[in-house]
């Protein structure tokens, strides 16, 4: 009682052999900067070991490495795709992966996801990943609209200085929940992970755990920002390194309910944690290598319920 459509799409590419690729298998070239260089409408399609590659004489304006409107079990591991305007965008599917992937130098988003028929639909996977910058002022490494039961973990994210954020949870297509981003490492950035659902819609159930960040020193975001909208947060286990810029919070939350900060490693933060009219709070044993009180800075709460009695150290 189901119609499955299994169609693809190559656009303006060309293969060639390269030494600097040859352990990826293949490369394949494109040379326009504004086109879908692979438009996927399918089911159960996959790459592996190959090299994607945007090597036009200027710079991508539009356009997509890859533009899958619908990608139900895709997978991709071991591949690269590099310098298109976003190198992959994936408007809909479930129980997708993508393994062992390096995403470089796209202009405006590395990964673009989004599930704008459901926003709940998802159960997707993204691990063992380099997503890096810089040549084209790289705006989101990944850029998350919508998608229920994404999990990123096990990845590295380098900016060079950019991008504005390396995980931008926007959420404007409705509700969703289970978002898990673990054992990751964040280097060189001006925003971490940022988490803002837009216009009342509500995300839930977000871990963040086990995380190493080390931002850039004039970093323009925080680590983690988490603003109105979003219920049922643990942030546990990161390591926040110093930035030695001590405007910037290493992690900053407004408008959360039902949040725990547990077991976090703040190493030479002055500001560390920012907690605005934020409800149902417990934080407890956050370690710092500085003897300054503790909690921080603007740390207010529209409840009577009080911080976890183990305190801080």
């Amino acid at each position: 009682a189901t119609t499955e459509i299994y169609t693809l799409s190559l656009h303006d590419a060309l293969p060639i052999s390269s030494d600097v690729y040859d352990s990826l298998g293949s490369v394949i070239i494109c040379t326009s900067g504004s086109v879908n260089m692979f438009t996927i409408n399918a089911k159960d399609c996959g790459f592996k070991n190959i090299a994607f590659i945007n090597h036009g004489t200027t710079t991508p304006t539009s356009g997509t490495g890859f533009y899958l409107s619908y990608a139900g079990s895709f997978r991709m591991q071991d591949c690269a795709v590099v310098g298109f305007y976003d190198n992959m965008e994936i408007i809909n599917g479930e129980s997708w992966s993508i393994l062992g992937t390096t995403f470089q130098n796209a202009c405006l988003y590395g990964l673009k996801i989004d599930s704008p028929g459901n926003a709940d639909l998802g159960d997707n996977l993204i691990s063992g990943c380099v997503f890096m910058g810089k040549i084209n002022n790289l705006t989101d490494h990944i850029y998350w609209e919508s998608s229920g039961g994404l999990k990123i973990s096990h990845c590295k994210f380098n900016g060079y200085l950019d991008p504005t954020n390396c995980i931008e949870l926007y959420g404007h297509d409705g509700s969703t929940s289970d978002i898990t981003i673990t054992d990751n490492s964040f280097e060189n950035f001006f925003g971490g992970i940022f988490i803002h659902p837009n216009g009342g819609i509500i995300t839930n159930n977000i871990i963040i755990s086990n995380n190493q960040f080390s931002p850039f020193s004039t970093m323009t975001g925080n680590c983690i920002q988490i603003t109105g909208g979003v219920d049922y947060v643990l942030v546990n286990n990161n390591l926040f390194q110093d930035t030695r810029n001590n405007s910037r919070f290493a992690f900053s939350a407004n408008g959360t309910a039902y949040l725990t900060a547990q077991s976090n490693i703040f190493y030479g933060w002055s500001a560390k944690m920012s907690l605005t009219d934020c409800t149902h709070v417990d934080t407890c044993l956050n370690l710092t290598s500085r003897l300054t009180a503790y909690p921080l800075k603007t740390t207010t709460l529209s409840t009577t319920a009080p911080l976890c009695g183990g305190g801080d150290l």
